[in-house]
């Protein structure tokens, strides 16, 4: 796939974003050479929308326009903040593949639609649950981490 497929496909696919909810394309990104990953970052007034192509997966993260996209949130942990006991939005990875463009494309298209119900009412002024978000972010590391090691996770000490 070539830079200017990956992000016509994006483009056109989280359309609405910009006709509908007042993004703007922030940032496009492809590197032909590693993986041929890229993204497209889309930003409203209040949110921020990253679409990755990462090693022939599409993910997606959503979060407050003045935060780091590093820290933003996933698609499933956004559905999971209205719906905690729905089915959440599962990235794919495909084994193979006849035509890896149209997988690829497939899969952009099937994440638009899955952010399409979320974004009205996260770009909702006065929306705050990120620092829920954030909250249930931070017990699933701990719980991950307990699991793994046996042990607490160590608090995090402020910075200053």
């Amino acid at each position: 796939m070539d830079e200017r497929t990956f992000v016509d496909e994006v483009e056109r696919d989280f359309a609405y974003l910009v006709s509908d909810r007042g993004f703007r394309v922030a940032r496009e990104v492809f590197d032909p050479v590693h993986f041929g990953n890229g993204l497209v970052e889309f930003r409203s007034q209040h949110v921020g929308v990253q679409v990755t192509l990462d090693r022939s997966q599409i993910l997606i993260d959503i979060g407050p326009a003045g935060q780091s996209s590093d820290n933003w949130f996933s698609l499933p942990e956004v559905q999971s903040h209205f719906d905690p006991t729905g089915a959440e939005y599962q990235y794919q990875f495909p084994e193979r593949w006849d035509d890896y463009d149209e997988m690829i494309i497939s899969e952009i298209r099937r994440a638009a639609a899955a952010l399409r119900p979320l974004i009205g009412p996260v770009v909702t002024p006065g929306f705050d649950a990120w620092n829920e978000l954030e909250r249930r972010r931070t017990r699933r590391v701990r719980a991950k981490y307990r699991a793994l090691t046996g042990k607490n996770l160590p608090e995090s000490k402020p910075e200053g």
